[in-house]
C-alpha cells in the first residue's frame, strides 16, 4: 500500500463560493496511513507477577500512540485451542487494556502441525528447555491477528519469555520488517532447574550447561534482549556478547496516589498476594505451619489474595481447611485488598527473577515485613533503613509480626513510596520504551 501525507495536506481550501468549500484537485492516489500497531504475545497467567507486567506495557504503549494487540499464548501442551481454560481466562483477564486480543494454542489434532516432523523430531534429546518451547512450535497465527497487522503498520513485536520465541518467528514472517523484542524475564533455566524440570522422553533432569546452551539459542534470535534486573543481563550479555541488550526495571501505576475504593470493606492486619505457582505455594505453607499456625491465629487478621489456595486444594495440603477463612482466591481487583491491609507479609523463601509482588506494594506504599528474596533483583538499591528490618528466618518473622502496632486505619510508609519512585515509575519505562519502539532502526 502506497502511503502519503495526511489528507489535509494534499487537499487544501481554495475558498468559498455559494457557501461551498472547493477543494483543489490532486494528482495521483491519495491513500491514508494506516494507524502504528504493536503485537505482543505472551504466556496466558492469570493473577501473577507478569500479568501485571503485561497490563503496564498494554498502557505504555498506548500512552506512545501505538494500537496493541495482545496474543495470549496456550501455557501448556495439554491445553489446545477449544480448551475450556479460555473462557476461564478471558473472564479473569478483563483489565489487561489491549486494544486488539486473541489466543492460540495447538489444535486437537497434534499431528496437524507440520512442525511436529521439522521442529520437535529433530529435537528429541535436546534440553528440558528447548521442550519448554514445544507447545509454542505448534500453535498458529490466529485471524483476528493476521487482520490486525494488514490493517496497522507494525514495525515491533515483543514476545514474553524466551519459549514463545518459535511464535514470536512466525508472526515476523508475515512482518519481515519488524524487530523482535525479547522480554526474558529471568534466566528461566533456574527455574527449571529448582523445579527438577524432567526431559519428557529421558525423564532425567538435563544439565545447567545443555538448559542453557538451548535457552540461550533461542533467546538469540530477538533482536533486542530486554532484562528486568542486573544480575540478568550481565547473564545473557556473557551468553549473547553481540546481542543488543537493554535492562528495564517493571513499572507500575502510582497506586498509592489512588483514591480509596468506595464500600470496599473493613480494614485488616495482614495480606500476602500469591499465585498458583510452586515456590509461592512453599512460601505460604511454610507462613501458615511456622508463623501463623503456632504464634499469630486468633490474634490478628490475615487474608491471602491469589489461586494459591488452588495449589493447597491439589496438594491436600492440611493447612488449607484450618485456615480457609484466610484465603480469598482470585478477586477482580487488588486495590482494596492492598488499601485495606495495614500490612503486607512477603514470606519469600523461593523464587528467581525480580519480584513483582514487592514491586506491586511498593507501589502502594505499603508496610510490610519481607524476608531478603523479596527483595531480589535490586537488593543493593534498598536504603539501609528498609534493609535492616527484613527478617531471614520464620521465627523472625513471627516476631517482627507480633511488634507491630495494627491498630487504627491502614498507614502509607514514606520509605515504600520513595523507593518506588526512585526505580519503578512508569516515566522512567516509557523513556525507554520510546526509544526501542519509535526511533528510527
Amino acid at each position: 500500500m502506497q502511503e502519503t501525507a495526511d489528507v489535509d495536506q494534499v487537499a487544501q481550501s481554495v475558498g468559498l463560493q455559494d457557501g461551498e468549500v472547493q477543494l483543489q484537485p490532486t494528482t495521483g492516489p491519495v491513500t491514508m496511513k494506516r494507524p502504528k500497531g504493536i503485537v505482543v504475545l505472551g504466556p496466558a497467567w492469570i493473577a501473577c507477577g507478569s500479568y501485571e507486567v503485561f497490563r503496564r506495557q498494554m498502557q505504555c504503549c498506548r500512552e506512545l500512540g501505538l494500537r496493541t494487540f495482545f496474543l495470549s499464548v496456550g501455557p501448556t501442551l495439554g491445553i489446545t485451542e477449544s480448551s475450556n481454560y479460555w473462557d476461564y481466562y478471558y473472564r479473569h483477564t478483563e483489565n489487561l487494556g489491549a486494544d486488539e486480543r486473541g489466543h492460540s494454542a495447538r489444535s486437537a489434532n497434534i499431528f496437524k502441525h507440520p512442525e511436529l516432523l521439522t521442529q520437535v523430531v529433530p529435537g528429541a534429546f535436546r534440553s528440558v528447555a528447548f521442550w519448554k518451547s514445544v507447545h509454542t512450535r505448534l500453535m498458529t497465527i490466529p485471524d483476528n491477528l493476521r487482520q490486525f497487522i494488514n490493517e496497522h503498520d507494525v514495525e515491533t513485536i515483543i514476545c514474553h519469555h524466551f519459549f514463545d520465541m518459535p511464535l514470536a518467528k512466525k508472526i515476523r514472517r508475515l512482518l519481515p520488517h519488524a524487530q523482535i523484542i525479547l522480554e526474558t524475564q529471568d534466566v528461566q533455566t533456574n527455574h527449571y532447574l529448582s523445579q527438577q524440570a524432567k526431559h519428557p522422553l529421558t525423564r532425567r533432569v538435563s544439565s545447567e550447561k545443555a538448559m542453557l546452551r538451548d535457552e540461550m539459542r533461542i533467546s538469540g534470535d530477538a533482536d533486542v534482549l530486554i532484562h528486568y534486573n542486573d544480575r540478568e543481563t550481565k547473564i545473557f550479555k556473557s551468553h549473547l556478547p553481540h546481542s543488543r541488550h537493554v535492562t528495564i526495571y517493571p513499572a507500575l501505576a502510582r497506586n498509592y496516589q489512588s483514591p480509596p475504593v468506595e464500600n470496599a470493606g473493613e480494614p485488616f492486619d495482614f495480606l500476602i498476594v500469591a499465585s498458583a505457582n510452586d515456590p509461592n505455594y512453599h512460601s505460604v505453607s511454610g507462613f501458615l505451619r511456622e508463623v501463623w499456625a503456632p504464634k499469630l491465629a486468633g490474634k490478628r487478621s490475615l487474608k491471602i489474595v491469589g489461586n494459591i489456595d488452588a495449589l493447597f486444594a491439589m496438594y491436600n495440603d492440611q493447612l488449607h481447611e484450618p485456615f480457609r477463612d484466610c484465603f480469598v482466591g482470585l478477586v477482580p481487583e487488588l486495590h482494596s485488598w492492598y488499601q485495606r491491609a495495614r500490612y503486607v507479609l512477603m514470606p519469600v523463601v523461593e523464587g528467581q527473577g525480580i519480584a513483582i509482588k514487592t514491586l506491586e506494594a511498593l507501589s502502594y506504599g505499603k508496610k510490610f515485613v519481607a524476608m531478603p528474596l523479596a527483595y531480589r533483583g535490586f537488593m543493593d538499591q534498598v536504603p539501609a533503613d528498609l534493609a535492616q528490618e527484613v527478617v531471614t528466618s520464620f521465627d523472625a518473622f513471627a516476631e517482627r509480626m507480633l511488634s507491630l502496632d495494627v491498630s487504627g486505619p491502614p498507614q502509607q510508609d514514606p520509605r515504600s513510596i520513595a523507593l518506588y519512585e526512585a526505580l519503578f515509575t512508569p516515566e522512567v519505562q516509557k523513556e525507554i520504551y520510546r526509544d526501542l519502539l519509535l526511533s528510527k532502526r
